[in-house]
């Protein structure tokens, strides 16, 4: 019932996306993009479909680092512009996403766990969903088209921790991905759970960070904090109706 009432209230709204609010970015949040009943999993068909929809309805699809440019600089946010993430690295990502990246061209971050790289990550419900090794990763960034940067090494709570532990679970995660990717030119941060204080926020200016995500929804305004940004998150019964909803509103 419930989705059926989002996808009316979409239908209404979608005719009048012409008003949507101008000098807007969502910032697109993915978790899973494969074949699960996690309720944060975007199945590969419909990933498939939604990146199918930006391309042909002409949205800019832009590198996390390019917005950051954006809004350091002041300028004017192009319409219509979208920037993809993934958080936590599922294997899936490789599998499913990557190729429809590869087909439209687009660009994408993935904010990695490092301490699960190569193994399995339980969801609350039990499932086993496996990670991505570090092959995997290689090949995705040598494409040009995606980056990784760190998500921690396991997933805390960042403000519920020692200020002294947050700072290795950065500055770890960061390392293991430097040294298994490469130096890093940009340094990004998604926050896990999208939990974090100023103490986090401190730490991640200290080690050369010019960004992070939160799970706030909404679509990043052209003064929007460079370290509170906010994010549009898709689940399994996200309709293509919903997600341009989304996209051009940064509703439901």
């Amino acid at each position: 019932m419930k989705n059926l009432l989002k996808n009316a209230i979409c239908f209404l709204l979608n005719p009048f996306a012409f008003l949507a609010p101008k000098n807007r970015v969502a910032v697109l949040m993915y978790h899973s993009t494969g074949r699960n009943n996690a309720p944060s999993t975007v199945s590969p068909e419909n990933f498939a479909k939604q990146m199918a929809f930006l391309e042909k309805n002409r949205y800019g699809v832009v590198s996390l680092a390019s917005l950051v440019d954006i809004l350091e600089k002041e300028e004017p946010i192009p319409a219509k512009t979208i920037v993809l993430t993934f958080d936590d690295g599922y294997l899936d990502n490789f599998v499913f996403a990557w190729p429809v990246l590869k087909q439209h061209g687009f660009p994408a971050t993935v904010f990695l766990t490092t301490g699960t790289v190569g193994g399995e990550k339980i969801k609350k419900d039990g499932q086993r969903l496996k990670m991505l090794g570090w092959p995997e990763a290689g090949k995705m960034q040598k494409s040009g088209l995606v980056d990784f940067q760190p998500h921690t090494m396991s997933h805390p709570r960042l403000a519920q921790i020692a200020k002294e532990e947050a700072q290795k679970e950065i500055a770890g995660s960061l390392v293991a991905i430097e040294e298994k990717l490469g130096n890093r030119k940009e340094r990004f941060f998604a926050y896990p759970y999208g939990d974090y204080n100023q103490d986090i926020v401190d730490i991640l200016k200290a080690n050369g960070f010019r960004a992070a995500l939160t799970v706030k929804r909404g679509l990043v305004k052209k003064d929007s904090l460079l370290f509170e940004l906010a994010r549009i998150d898709l689940y399994n019964n996200t309709s293509l109706i919903e997600f341009r909803s989304k996209i051009n509103f940064g509703l439901l």
